[in-house]
C-alpha cells in the first residue's frame, strides 16, 4: 500500500522537516512550509530525496482559515502530478504517530480503508452550526487567530455586528461538520482537486472551515459513495482505534525524535536537531548551525 502523506508545516518548521524526512522512509510526502527561509534551506536538503515534494503552490496554511483547506486541496493536486499512490493522509508537525508505521498500515490493510473522516453534526439538524456557518468572520488569516481566545472572541463579535447589518453568507448546501483529519483514496483526492473553486466560493472567510469542507464536498460530489466515519487522531473525544495524536504544544525535540524512531525505525535524527536544545538556545535553523560548525572545525 503506497501512502502520501500531506503535511503542513505551520509554526515549527524545523520538526515539519524532521517528520516529513521520517514518513518519506517509506511513503511520500507533499511537505508545505509557512516559513520562507526554511522554505529555501528545505530546498537544498531535500534535493536528492525523491520521495518528498516541496509545495509551494500556496505559502500559507493556518488553523482556522481558509488557507489550510485550500493548502491541503492544492498539496492533494500536487501529490497526483508527482507521485502514484493508494490513499493520502493529511498531517501538521503537531499531528505526531501514536504507534509503528507496521501497526498503522496493518490496521488500513486489514479494514480495507480507502476513504475515512468523522462526521459529527449538520446544518440542517444542527441550528448553531447553520447560524455560525451563516456568518464571515474577518479575521481568521492573522497568526493571533489561531493562539488567542480573546482574539478569536473578537472575530465573533465582528462577525455578529455584520450579521445585524444583514452582512450574510446564503447556504446553496447543506453543511456537515467533524474532524479534519481524513485517509481519501486516489479518486476522492482527484475529485476534490478537480473542484477547487468550490473552496472559496463556499468558505470564504468561514469559521474553521478544515472542519467542514472536506465533509461537504464528500456529501456534496461523492455522496453516492461509502466512507467510513472515523478519526484515526486522537483529539478531543477521539481517543480508541487512533494511530496519531494532536499536540496543542509540541514536545520537546528529543521526545520527537523517540516517536518518529518508534514509527519509523530507519529514521535517525541529525545531531543537531536534539542537541542544540540542550546545550544552548537559539534562533538559528538547522542549517545554519551545521554550517557554523563547520566553520568553527575549518
Amino acid at each position: 500500500m503506497k501512502i502520501c502523506y500531506l503535511l503542513q508545516g505551520r509554526d515549527n518548521p524545523e520538526v515539519a522537516l524532521q517528520y516529513a524526512i521520517a514518513l518519506s522512509k517509506e511513503a511520500v510526502v507533499v511537505l508545505t512550509l509557512n516559513d520562507e527561509k526554511w522554505r529555501n534551506e528545505a530546498y537544498f536538503t531535500l534535493v536528492k530525496n525523491h520521495n518528498i515534494l516541496l509545495s509551494t503552490s500556496t505559502p500559507f496554511a493556518q488553523e482556522g482559515d481558509l488557507s489550510s483547506t485550500r493548502c491541503w486541496l492544492y498539496q492533494m493536486k500536487d501529490a497526483l502530478e508527482k507521485f502514484d499512490f493508494d490513499l493520502c493522509v493529511n498531517l501538521t508537525e503537531k499531528t505526531l504517530p501514536k504507534t509503528s508505521r507496521t501497526e498503522w498500515i496493518q490496521m488500513l490493510e486489514s479494514t480495507y480503508t480507502k476513504n475515512a473522516i468523522s462526521f459529527e453534526r449538520d446544518s440542517e439538524s444542527d441550528s448553531e452550526l447553520a447560524e455560525t456557518m451563516k456568518r464571515y468572520f474577518f479575521s481568521t488569516n492573522s497568526k493571533k487567530f489561531a493562539v488567542s481566545e480573546r482574539f478569536r472572541k473578537n472575530a465573533r463579535h465582528t462577525s455578529n455586528l455584520a450579521y445585524s447589518f444583514g452582512f450574510k453568507r446564503k447556504l446553496k448546501d447543506v453543511v456537515y461538520e467533524g474532524q479534519p483529519w481524513f485517509v481519501f483514496d486516489k479518486q476522492t483526492a482527484l475529485n476534490f482537486s478537480s473542484n477547487l473553486s468550490y473552496c472559496t466560493e463556499a468558505f470564504l472567510l468561514s469559521w474553521y472551515p478544515e472542519r467542514v469542507l472536506f465533509q461537504t464536498m464528500w456529501k456534496k460530489f461523492l455522496g453516492h459513495k461509502e466512507i467510513d466515519n472515523v478519526c484515526f487522531v486522537e483529539t478531543g473525544k477521539y481517543k480508541s482505534n487512533t494511530f496519531f495524536k494532536e499536540y496543542g504544544t509540541l514536545p520537546q525535540r528529543k521526545e520527537i525524535a523517540e516517536i518518529l524512531t518508534n514509527f519509523e525505525p530507519s529514521y535517525i535524527a541529525p545531531y543537531d536537531f536534539i542537541a542544540d536544545e540542550v546545550v544552548e538556545k537559539t534562533d538559528r535553523s538547522l542549517v545554519q548551525r551545521m554550517i557554523d560548525n563547520f566553520k568553527k572545525k575549518k
